[in-house]
C-alpha cells in the first residue's frame, strides 16, 4: 500500500512542482469564506458541531455532536456548513493539515476553532481542483509546513500544534485556467482508480497467498519441498 500511496504522490508532485509555487496564488483570493470555528459549547440545539476527530484524510465523519443554544444564537451565517465546503483540521499534532469535504445531509452545522472552513470562490477556481490540490502531496506539503508550536510543560510532555488563519491565508495555490484545471481534476482521478485496482489486486493476492501458506509449510516440514 505504500508503495501505492508513493506512486500518487510522485504523480501530485509532478503535476505541481515546487517551482510552480512563485506564481501561485494565495488560498484566501481562490475563496467567498475562509475563516476558524470557535470554541463551542456542546448542547441540544439544531446545530451540529464539526471538530477535528471528524476530519479525517480526504473522508468526512458526519457529526453527532450540537451547540448549545447560547453558541448556536452566536454563530454567523457564513460559518454555516455548506455542500461542499473544504474542511482543513488546523491544530494537534498528527491532525494539522488533514482536508476533508464537508456533504450537506440536512443538517445546520458549523466547526469549532481547530477546524477551518474554506468555501472556493467558483468564478476562479473549480472546487473539485482546490480541493485535490489541497489533499495532495504539494497542498499537505504547504499545509503542514506552516504549523506553529510545540511545547512541554511540568512533567507531562505534550506536542500543542496549530496553523493560524493567517497562515492558512497565504497557502500558495497554483492556479492554471479552468480548462486545464477540468483537465488535472480528471487526471487525478484516472490515477486514483487505476491504484484503487491495484489496490484490490494486492490484496486478493496477499489472500492467496495467506490461503496457501499452511501447505507449503505442511510440505516444508515433510520435505516435501
Amino acid at each position: 500500500a505504500s508503495q501505492i500511496e508513493a506512486l500518487i504522490e510522485s504523480v501530485e508532485l509532478n503535476i505541481w512542482p515546487a517551482e510552480l509555487l512563485a506564481s501561485a496564488v494565495p488560498l484566501e483570493m481562490l475563496t467567498t469564506f475562509l475563516g476558524r470555528g470557535r470554541h463551542s459549547a456542546q448542547g441540544d440545539s439544531d446545530v451540529f458541531l464539526v471538530k477535528t476527530q471528524h476530519v479525517q484524510q480526504d473522508h468526512y465523519v458526519p457529526t453527532t455532536l450540537r451547540l448549545d443554544h447560547a453558541s448556536a444564537a452566536r454563530t454567523d451565517e457564513d460559518s454555516l456548513l455548506q455542500d461542499g465546503d473544504i474542511m482543513i483540521a488546523c491544530s494537534a499534532a498528527g491532525c494539522l493539515g488533514r482536508v476533508a469535504r464537508y456533504r450537506e445531509d440536512g443538517k445546520s452545522a458549523t466547526t469549532d476553532s481547530h477546524v477551518a472552513i474554506a468555501r472556493p470562490l467558483s468564478d476562479l477556481v473549480d472546487p473539485e481542483y482546490l480541493y485535490a490540490y489541497l489533499r495532495g502531496a504539494q497542498g499537505q506539503i504547504q499545509l503542514r509546513s506552516r504549523e506553529r508550536g510545540d511545547w512541554k510543560r511540568e512533567k507531562v510532555g505534550f506536542r500543542l500544534t496549530e496553523l493560524n488563519l493567517r497562515d492558512l491565508k497565504q497557502v500558495p495555490v497554483p492556479l492554471p485556467n479552468k480548462t486545464q484545471q477540468h483537465k488535472i481534476v480528471a487526471e487525478i482521478r484516472a490515477v486514483q482508480n487505476r491504484m484503487a485496482n491495484l489496490r484490490v489486486l494486492q490484496a486478493q493476492t496477499a489472500a492467496e497467498l495467506d490461503a496457501l501458506l499452511p501447505s507449503i509449510l505442511n510440505r516444508a516440514f515433510k520435505g516435501e519441498l
